[in-house]
């Protein structure tokens, strides 16, 4: 299961950074994808999945990396969704894209690890 959650972590967090750099182009091509909600719900579904993922990686993995990127990239989303109302859009979209880069990171050292283990670490309980 800590496998799929990573590969959707990932996914996910990758689907919001490409979202970010390509908005211009979807504004021209659907208001609906380009929106402040499209963004805000996506970041709704990424924390949780970044939460678990990486709750589960840490604590079979023991690794300290894992958990400070993902909570620095979960703050950062965080800090994204309240100061887009406050200092404005860019702000929002640079927040979020940094955000996206340090939860992916995080996923993907959290996906090493388990390589190394080759996927050992999925049978425990």
């Amino acid at each position: 299961m800590q496998k799929y959650f990573d590969l959707i972590g990932i996914s996910l967090s990758g689907i919001c950074f490409i979202h970010c750099v390509l908005t211009p182009v979807l504004i021209m091509i659907s208001p609906f994808l380009a929106g402040h909600e499209f963004h805000e719900n996506i970041i709704y579904l990424i924390i949780p999945t970044a939460v678990i993922a990486l709750a589960v990686g840490c604590s079979r993995h023991r690794d300290i990396w894992v958990a400070m990127i993902g909570i620095g990239g979960i703050s950062i989303l965080i800090l994204a969704l309240i100061f887009h109302t406050t200092y404005g859009e860019l702000v929002g979209l640079v927040l979020t894209m940094v955000g996206s880069i340090f939860i992916i990171s995080a996923h993907y050292r959290n996906r090493i690890l388990c390589k190394k283990e080759s996927f050992s670490c999925h049978s425990k309980h």
